[in-house]
């Protein structure tokens, strides 16, 4: 990660990250080097959010394989979380579903957790859209989903939007105003 003094501090982009609290799930929508990934990890760190940080490490269509590494990602940072979670394994089934759906549900009620997972686009498994679905359907009070992406993910987005369930956050609030640049240059001496 870039140093603090080398961060674009971007107040009208965190004062739409901070809408995250209000939501289940909150999706960020914007290209490779808009600077999603710095922008909400110098977010979180500043307001000292409870977060798990997970990233999609390659393309994969493997749910269990895409799981394995999430948990595996999970149980360095909450180990209370991402242990039962990766000896369960993908849920198959509605009752293992159900299990993990209870296992999150335990360890974050009421907690303020945001679990963000980084670089979606490169999940392709309709398992685990259907599965992160759900997970925000049961509405557990205190778990926020930060989803930072290239392409809108193939969840529900319309669906879990209009039951209140979900925020986006699209690619032009990223772009850089004039003032903006001249502002990220002078981070590193540079004059234009």
């Amino acid at each position: 990660m870039l140093t603090p003094q080398h961060i674009l501090k971007r107040q009208h982009i965190n004062k739409q990250l901070n809408n995250m609290f209000d939501y289940r799930l909150t999706v960020v929508v914007a290209a490779m080097g808009y600077g999603k990934t710095t922008t909400a990890w110098d977010f979180l760190n500043e307001v000292n959010a409870r977060f798990s940080w997970l990233s999609v490490e390659s393309d994969e269509s493997s749910p269990q394989y895409i799981w394995d590494s999430l948990a595996r990602q999970l149980t360095k940072t909450m180990p209370e979380l991402g242990k039962p979670l990766r000896t369960l394994g993908f849920p198959v089934d509605s009752h293992q579903r159900n299990k993990v759906i209870q296992i999150i549900e335990d360890n974050t009620y009421n907690t303020n957790t945001v679990l963000v997972i980084d670089d979606y686009h490169f999940a392709h498994s309709p398992e685990l859209d259907a599965l992160i679905e759900r997970i925000i359907m049961r509405n557990i009070e205190g778990l926020h989903i930060l989803i930072l992406t290239r392409t809108l993910p193939k969840i529900n987005i319309d669906e879990l939007t209009l039951k209140g369930y979900c925020y986006n956050i699209k690619s032009n609030l990223f772009e850089l105003s004039y003032t903006e640049i001249k502002q990220y240059f002078k981070l590193y001496s540079q004059d234009i």
